[in-house]
């Protein structure tokens, strides 16, 4: 479909509603149009008819809305779907980069998740927030200078009363450590650009290497918890992998989560190997008792079925290690995959200038409570802010709200088909018929 017609009522605002329609449209590359009811006297519905025209508006769209409340009125725009197809020859998003495979919980193949989803906590008295520090930083370009960046900024986060402090994705090299100035584009005869990918996968540390492993001390040093995001080493004969590993306050690892929507249309995250799964875990914390946390990263957000994963093993916070220059929209999608799934999700990014293949990053790390509220927002420069999740009240919500419940994945059928709309033509960086890494 290039043309979703979505009839609704209600009092719609602009977060988390037009949040939500702007991700619908932007991850599927499509136009949405919204009829509400106007206002009426006793009644909820509030006007804010709109059209999301995903061509006419550029890569993301623009969006038009009608006048909140009111009388009826009549809104027109233009749809360019000319532009709608050129897109979606070259886009990342919508179906090009899906990893159907993995999603087979959310298709009713599976009546029981494959790890069933951990109940919530006894302890729902507890009302002491659970506060993540997400660690802006820049980095380094080698696994050393890394390793000393990160443990200064964990004691600050542990100063700051974190119960966690939350890397930027690959931190153990990042992508600076491949692009000391912003790298001008693949080109196949271009051999120099492989070769250099082909040395940044050679970074990689495994899960026992002296920087994982400082990381776990340091936790328990520190009395808090730590996600270690780094390039993990697979094997001689297969590609990194692209990990976060969480320790626990007492050092104790508590799951490791591989990206599994890596960008294999660039052609350094083409040389890495995808993960197969998502994880939860319940971190024990000092004040707030045991948080049910689970990950993803980067990329995995522009997804919807990698939050709808962590949601149905009973995640409450996504913890996501992220590399990349955030944008409006960008915010937008994040803060919908916190509201669709009724949880909170911490977001740390490098801070600015630090580059990677797309040039430089901006910082921006921030946090989402399960009702779009920003719980923290940083600026470009290197910082440590702390997020405050109320735990109490998401658990609160989940009792009465959307969740699991309402899902109907008898409907979700074509979701794990393996084949890929025509119109998505975007390929794997190296022309490869299969296979992902080395």
């Amino acid at each position: 479909a290039r043309l979703l017609f979505f009839p609704t009522h209600g009092n719609l605002t602009k977060i988390p509603d037009d949040s939500v329609l702007h991700t619908r449209a932007a991850e599927n590359v499509v136009s949405i149009v919204r009829v509400n009811r106007a206002m009426k006297s006793g009644e909820i519905d509030n006007g804010r008819s709109g059209i999301m025209g995903y061509g006419s508006g550029g890569i993301h769209g623009g969006f038009r809305t009608g006048p909140a409340g009111g009388s009826t009125t009549t809104l027109e725009g233009e749809i360019d779907f000319l532009k709608m197809e050129e897109t979606r020859s070259w886009t990342i998003w919508g179906d090009a980069f899906r990893r159907p495979y993995h999603y087979q919980e959310l298709c009713g193949f599976e009546p029981m998740p494959a790890h069933p989803p951990i109940p919530p906590p006894k302890d729902h008295a507890a009302t002491l927030p659970f506060k993540v520090a997400l660690l802006q930083m820049n980095g380094a370009t080698s696994v050393q200078g890394n390793m000393k960046i990160a443990d200064s900024k964990c004691r600050q986060a542990k100063a700051l009363g974190a119960d966690i402090a939350l890397m930027p994705e690959l931190y153990s090299v990042g992508y600076q450590a491949m692009w000391p100035q912003p790298w001008p584009g693949y080109h196949k005869n271009n051999k120099t650009s492989l070769r250099d990918a082909l040395k940044w996968t050679k970074l990689a540390v495994t899960k026992d290497s002296e920087f994982v492993l400082h990381f776990k001390a340091l936790a328990k040093e520190l009395n808090m918890a730590i996600g270690v995001a780094y390039m993990e080493y697979t094997g001689k004969h297969t590609g990194p992998k692209n990990s976060v590993t969480v320790f626990d306050r007492h050092g104790n690892e508590l799951y490791t989560y591989s990206k599994v929507h890596t960008v294999n249309g660039a052609f350094d995250e083409a040389l890495t190997t995808p993960g197969d799964d998502w994880y939860a875990a319940q971190l024990p914390t000092e004040h707030a008792g045991n948080v049910t946390i689970g990950s993803f990263i980067c990329f995995d957000q522009e997804f919807c079925e990698s939050g709808r994963m962590n949601m149905v093993r009973g995640v409450e916070v996504v913890l996501k290690p992220n590399a990349c220059n955030f944008d409006f929209l960008t915010h937008q999608r994040l803060l919908s995959r916190a509201v669709e799934n009724s949880m909170g999700v911490a977001m740390s990014n490098f801070a600015y200038p630090t580059v990677n293949y797309n040039g430089k990053m901006n910082g921006q790390s921030c946090a989402y409570d399960f009702t779009g509220k920003t719980l923290a927002m940083a600026g470009a420069d290197e910082e440590v802010v702390v997020a405050t999740f109320d735990i109490a009240a998401l658990r609160r919500w989940r009792q009465t709200k959307v969740g699991r419940g309402r899902m109907e994945p008898r409907i979700f059928e074509e979701m794990c088909d393996l084949g890929v709309e025509p119109s998505f033509q975007a390929r794997e960086a190296y022309h490869r018929s299969g296979g992902f890494g080395l």
